[in-house]
């Protein structure tokens, strides 16, 4: 039991206290207990098989190493949540058709776009949850599938809107072009042929690759100009601006007044 403790000590309890995840017990053997019932394991020695399953399905997990317990609560948390989520069977053809809907949402303060991202994603038989990362984790997404259905995780760690959307995007991106037995955790300095895929099909679907032509046509757009741009494509202007700075169009210090900055609600547990 003593390695047992050993091992607890790696695991963010504070934290998933403070969220409301587990209770925040005095007794270190009682908060074991609720540790090791919230991965649902009899032991760490079975947790780290668990993740280790990870590992083989997530080609880049080293780089969560170091935190992989932390990481691990992120994901098993985000999996609790999903499991209470209706959705209907998966259906390619329905979410490819409503992503241009969930494009408009862009625009949409997040007591808006919040369910109903979510009430479309589940009759496509997707489930999407918003999760606050842990501490040191650096994850701000994830991608995997729990039986017949898809699961986007999001962080909402830039708490920027750019930010946001280009992620959901991006899982998205996973979904439909990639396997179901792969799992895909974003970070920083994240790279490889599946993450630029996803990558490419987030920029090319917030922002048609024809329409950016257009845009800088004339050089490096106004904040005006921008806006204009923003509202003919039916889409919000700090997305636009966050597309620029990542492409050097914009400095990065440039037009961050059109981008929208999001924070999580304070619980009855805060």
């Amino acid at each position: 039991m003593a390695s047992y403790l050993e091992w607890l000590k790696r695991v963010p309890v504070a934290a998933m206290a403070k969220l409301g995840w587990i209770p925040k017990l005095n007794d270190r053997y009682e908060q074991l207990d609720a540790i090791l019932r919230f991965f649902s394991v009899a032991s760490p020695a079975q947790w780290k098989t668990v993740w280790s399953e990870y590992q083989v399905a997530y080609r880049q997990t080293a780089r969560f190493e170091a935190c992989a317990e932390a990481v691990s609560a992120w994901l098993r948390q985000g999996e609790v949540q999903a499991q209470q989520i209706k959705c209907a069977p998966f259906d390619r053809r329905k979410f490819m058709s409503i992503l241009d809907a969930i494009r408009d949402l862009t625009r949409e303060a997040p007591d808006v776009f919040v369910p109903r991202l979510e009430e479309l994603c589940s009759s496509a038989g997707v489930a999407v949850v918003f999760l606050p990362e842990l501490p040191k984790t650096g994850v701000y997404g994830a991608t995997r599938w729990l039986n017949d259905k898809a699961v986007i995780q999001l962080s909402l760690r830039y708490k920027s809107n750019d930010h946001l959307w280009f992620t959901f995007f991006h899982e998205a991106g996973h979904i439909l072009k990639h396997g179901r037995k792969d799992v895909y955790i974003e970070g920083k300095g994240l790279d490889g042929e599946k993450e630029e895929e996803a990558n490419a099909f987030a920029r090319d679907k917030l922002i048609p690759p024809a329409q950016l032509r257009r845009l800088l046509e004339g050089g490096r757009p106004t904040l005006a100009a921008i806006e204009r741009f923003a509202e003919g494509i039916g889409i919000a202007p700090g997305i636009v601006v966050g597309r620029l700075q990542h492409e050097n169009v914009l400095p990065m210090n440039t037009g961050n007044k059109l981008k929208i900055f999001y924070c999580w609600k304070r619980t009855d547990a805060e």
